[in-house]
């Protein structure tokens, strides 16, 4: 089983993956000014004018056996 980063660290080694992905096969810079991680279940992401986030967030049921 691999070890889960908290959620937080989580989504800054995508960000990272995804830079790297952009640089080297795109050409293109993630800016570090305008590049955030927000938590969509709290806040809402605004990208061109528009504020997205999630309206309802799936939790896991645990079955009493």
């Amino acid at each position: 089983m691999r070890d889960r980063l908290d959620p937080k660290k989580e989504a800054e080694a995508i960000r990272l993956r995804l830079g790297e992905f952009l640089s080297q096969n795109l050409k293109l810079t993630l800016s570090e000014e305008k590049t955030f991680i927000t938590n969509a279940g709290i806040e809402k992401a605004k990208f061109l004018g528009y504020e997205m986030g999630v309206t309802g967030i799936a939790r896991p049921e645990i079955a009493q056996k």
